[in-house]
């Protein structure tokens, strides 16, 4: 699980990154978990949101994983590696987790406008598996960025 979490913070400086200047580049940037992991997470989370929150970053153009695009749709791709990841680690570690069904299926909305269920070559994410329609949003999501939902299951 440590790596994991590591993986997620990795994902909050990259991101970082992306709201100060920087295109999307593949791979993560090396993180120190520190002695209390979730702290670190929550101030890399905050100091990434308050930069994206400055004025105008998020509509300039960036490089994207499918090409030139708003930075705006690189925050979307950050959110839907947060909350599938959060879902990793809550089926890994047995938790019942909540998520706001709202942001899952904006999340899910915007993966689906642009990245199709079989994944073209160089795509950062497995293609889509299958889930139920009366699936939870969050079990959806999981399946369209490449879970395997049903291995969860009970």
């Amino acid at each position: 699980m440590g790596d994991l979490l590591a993986h997620i913070v990795a994902g909050n400086l990259k991101y970082l990154e992306i709201a100060r200047g920087s295109d999307w580049a593949r791979g993560m940037p090396g993180v120190e978990l520190g002695h209390d992991p979730a702290e670190t997470y929550r101030r890399t989370a905050a100091v990434m949101l308050r930069a994206w929150e400055q004025p105008g970053v998020l509509e300039r153009e960036i490089t994207l994983p499918i090409g030139r695009g708003p930075a705006a749709a690189a925050l979307y791709v950050h959110l839907g590696e947060t909350l599938v990841h959060g879902w990793d680690l809550a089926k890994a570690s047995g938790q019942k987790a909540s998520w706001d069904a709202f942001v899952v299926e904006a999340s899910l909305a915007q993966f689906k406008s642009w990245l199709p269920a079989q994944r073209p070559p160089g795509t950062p994410f497995s293609d889509a598996t299958a889930s139920g329609d009366d699936a939870a949003p969050i079990d959806r999501l999981a399946a369209y960025l490449g879970r395997d939902v049903s291995a969860w299951s009970p």
